[in-house]
């Protein structure tokens, strides 16, 4: 059996550590951001250090999640600036996972948006107004829907596009939120590298 390997991500706002167990094969380097699952949520965390299995209590061990690497995976920040985030959060006595957010520029972690869109039409006539309403203004538009537009427009939307997902009815995708302005900036010529 391979070696297994652990490493502790900080998850923005919380103050503790998690470790998550990383699949055989893979590998992470220090400063890597990345979306793990956190209880039935999904949150981004930074990759923080490494953990040698012997130092992890053993009735924890069982409960270790194993990472998905299926995913897009950032590099957020160099192993070497760790010891000065550290440093920070001691000194201020702040959150290590807060202190990296908010080193980092907002884009880093930016936001995942819900689009969806009709894939068929139903069979039968659909139960309940709110499904009906939904239903037809996701099948009107040119393009995929944003989902939060929905929850601006109905209560309850959840209930409904849950309905409509379990019908077949619709299709609902993820994409990363374009990164605003801050990627288009250049550097100064004093602060760019010869």
């Amino acid at each position: 059996m391979a070696n297994e390997h652990f490493v502790n991500i900080a998850v923005p706002p919380l103050k503790q550590l998690y470790t998550y167990k990383v699949p055989d094969g893979e590998e992470l380097t220090i400063g890597s951001g990345l979306n793990i699952s956190f209880g039935r949520q999904k949150k981004f965390g930074y990759v923080i250090e490494e953990v040698e299995k012997d130092k992890i209590p053993e009735q924890t061990l069982s409960q270790i999640k194993t990472l998905s690497l299926e995913q897009e995976i950032f590099s957020c920040f160099l192993p070497e600036q760790l010891s000065f985030f550290r440093w920070i959060s001691n000194y201020y006595c702040y959150p290590l996972s807060e202190v990296i957010e908010t080193a980092l520029p907002r884009p880093i972690s930016s936001k995942i948006e819900k689009f969806i869109k009709v894939v068929k039409e139903p069979e039968k006539k659909l139960t309940g107004k709110i499904q009906q309403q939904v239903f037809e203004k996701i099948k009107n538009s040119d393009t995929p829907l944003d989902y939060s537009s929905l929850t601006k427009e109905f209560k309850n939307v959840s209930v409904a596009i849950r309905a409509l997902k379990e019908k077949g009815l619709i299709e609902i995708s993820e994409k990363r939120k374009e990164r605003d302005k801050i990627n288009q900036l250049q550097a100064p010529n004093w602060a760019k590298r010869e």
